[in-house]
């Protein structure tokens, strides 16, 4: 019932979005701070209403915690599609590079979380020729990881098949 009211609150009369002001107070009651660190403690909880609320009150969707990484990179290493698409929605940056100058896709691939690389594939906006630092591109992870499907996308999308590393 609270969450309800809360959220009846934060809606304004002529649209779906809550009010910056309505969201940070949701935010409050929900135990968070308004700023980066609590952002990135909804995210890790897997808390899609908190981050959903973190957005509507304006904090920078790109924001970094202390390795470097965006909430975005960090939540496809983790391989949390739910968070990954509150994210996109919200507005973060696909080619964002976190830790390492990895990307969120080159993390998704790596780490084998096919459900949030075929979200991120999915994009207009993915730059296929982004490059770990040891010049890998998505197509090398994507063969290295025996990733079929997601080969035959980035082919199809125009990756660019010549590219060599550093080895």
């Amino acid at each position: 019932i609270c969450l309800s009211l809360c959220l009846g609150a934060c809606t304004e009369s002529a649209s779906d979005q809550p009010t910056p002001e309505a969201a940070r107070q949701f935010l409050k009651l929900r135990g968070y701070e308004f700023d980066e660190q609590s952002f990135f403690q909804a995210a890790v909880a897997g808390d899609e209403l908190a981050v959903n609320g973190f957005l509507s009150a304006g904090i920078n969707p790109n924001a970094r915690d202390q390795d470097g990484d965006t909430v975005l990179t960090a939540a496809a290493a983790r391989g949390d599609l739910r968070i990954v698409n509150v994210l996109l929605k919200g507005g973060a940056d696909i080619n964002a590079k976190g830790r390492n100058s990895w990307t969120a896709f080159l993390l998704a691939i790596e780490g084998e979380r096919d459900e949030v690389a075929t979200v991120l594939l999915a994009q207009t906006n993915l730059d296929l020729k982004s490059e770990t630092p040891n010049e890998m591109t998505a197509l090398m992870l994507a063969v290295w990881h025996q990733r079929e499907q997601t080969v035959r996308t980035l082919l199809a999308r125009g990756a660019d098949k010549d590219h060599q590393d550093k080895d």
